[in-house]
């Protein structure tokens, strides 16, 4: 289960390249796939949770951490891009 929600996550990220790359008006949906990759990601740690292996979670664990980071960088940036299209409207 955890491991499926690993790779929805992924599915997720690629849809979010796809529509990033193609039109900033479907930044709301992008906010959206973006969002559904992170909480995926962390209810795939939370599978983990019971591990045993320290090695097995301090890979996961840092692996979640990065991905986050860049998820949440990205989130900004989409936010921003959503920002100065309303901007420009308002003229």
């Amino acid at each position: 289960m955890a491991l499926n929600l690993l790779d929805e996550a992924g599915e997720d990220l690629s849809v979010v390249l796809g529509d990033l790359a193609a039109r900033v008006e479907a930044a709301d949906d992008v906010q959206t796939f973006l969002s559904a990759a992170m909480t995926n990601a962390y209810t795939c740690l939370d599978g983990f949770y019971n591990c045993n292996d320290t090695e097995v979670w301090s890979a996961i664990d840092g692996g979640l951490k990065h991905v986050h980071g860049l998820v949440s960088n990205s989130l900004a940036m989409v936010q921003k891009m959503k920002q100065k299209k309303e901007k420009r409207n308002d003229w």
